[in-house]
């Protein structure tokens, strides 16, 4: 089993740094980013094939995947690389979202650290909705978030409510569970 998933964990990680090489021609050279959202935006794109949403969360069987944007961000410069790719078979569109109430339709929600303030307000919006949420700040899935970006010893890893995504109705393969930190909600309330 092990050397099964190093295996996975190598093929994930050569995955990757493709996606990330063929991202990069379609970015602007006027386009600042780092490399690190290169990275983690080769990272909503893998993911988005590593998730089952229930099919009514598509309002037609070949509707696109809309990954989201909440607040500032600068990572979005590096997901409008990934607009004109396709996850199993369904467009990948990306959409900025100003407000709360406007993200009824996102299948993947990126939520910037500078709306940190409202994660509860969003969280509770998003309640009964298939929206896998992502974030990049400390106690995201703690708090109510399925997928948080963290960086341990300079590299990018994921830790992942996996709790919090099944109240949201998503299927994650045990393949990305596999190289991620699992956190459950009765983790966090102190229980076993």
């Amino acid at each position: 089993m092990e050397l099964l998933m190093n295996r996975y964990l190598r093929l994930l990680a050569i995955t990757i740094v493709f996606v990330v090489a063929s991202l990069a021609p379609n970015v602007q050279a006027k386009d600042h980013m780092s490399r690190e959202h290169l990275i983690k935006a080769a990272f909503l794109y893998r993911i988005a094939k590593f998730v089952e949403w229930p099919a009514e969360s598509f309002a037609e069987t070949h509707a696109p995947l809309t990954i989201g944007i909440l607040g500032e961000e600068p990572l979005d410069v590096a997901l409008n690389a990934i607009k004109d790719k396709s996850v199993k078979g369904r467009e990948v569109v990306i959409k900025r979202f100003a407000q709360i109430e406007d993200f009824q339709r996102c299948h993947i929600l990126f939520i910037s650290a500078s709306k940190r303030k409202y994660l509860p307000q969003i969280f509770d919006a998003l309640k009964g909705l298939h929206v896998l949420t992502v974030g990049e700040m400390k106690n995201f899935v703690e708090g109510g978030g399925i997928m948080n970006f963290v960086t341990v010893n300079k590299k990018i890893g994921m830790e992942i409510n996996i709790d919090t995504a099944k109240k949201a109705g998503l299927k994650i393969s045990s393949m990305l569970l596999g190289v991620s930190k699992i956190i459950r909600d009765n983790s966090i309330k102190g229980e076993d």
